[in-house]
């Protein structure tokens, strides 16, 4: 599934000049991709994410380097990319490997913080009430 989604990335266009290249694009977008799967949403965040799981993403996807990229990479590689281009791709690949599979059960979620309700507002640590609404839907085709 996700060599698919390599194959995929492979094919968005490098913005980079060849001096300084030292880590396939693809490699970058994958470990942003997966990174952000996991919740890590800044460029240190990231960096920390693929220093991090380093081994493993190495290992699994068979790639035959030291080192993974680090955050100025990643940023770099945010700032550039064409988006247009990754997101149409990244939707190409979704919709190949989960849009006909009727064996997947969906989770809804939705989010709601109450006006007003902020205790101690002064503090980094927020404390306010948030309503979460979680419904399952089943992946059935009709």
């Amino acid at each position: 599934m996700l060599n698919n989604l390599i194959e995929k990335l492979k094919a968005v266009k490098d913005f980079r000049s060849n001096q300084g290249k030292r880590y396939p694009l693809y490699l970058v977008l994958l470990i942003i991709i997966l990174g952000i799967m996991e919740g890590y949403v800044s460029y240190r965040a990231l960096g920390d994410f693929s220093k991090n799981k380093k081994e493993i993403i190495l290992k699994m996807f068979g790639i035959n380097l030291d080192n993974t990229p680090e955050y100025s990479t990643i940023r770099r590689v945010m700032i550039g990319v064409d988006w247009k281009e990754l997101l149409k791709i990244f939707n190409i690949w979704a919709h190949e490997e989960y849009a006909d599979r009727d064996d997947i059960n969906y989770l809804s979620m939705d989010g709601k913080s109450l006006k007003s309700t902020v205790v101690e507002y002064d503090n980094e640590k927020q404390n306010f009430i948030v309503f979460v609404s979680l419904f399952s839907q089943q992946g059935k085709r009709i």
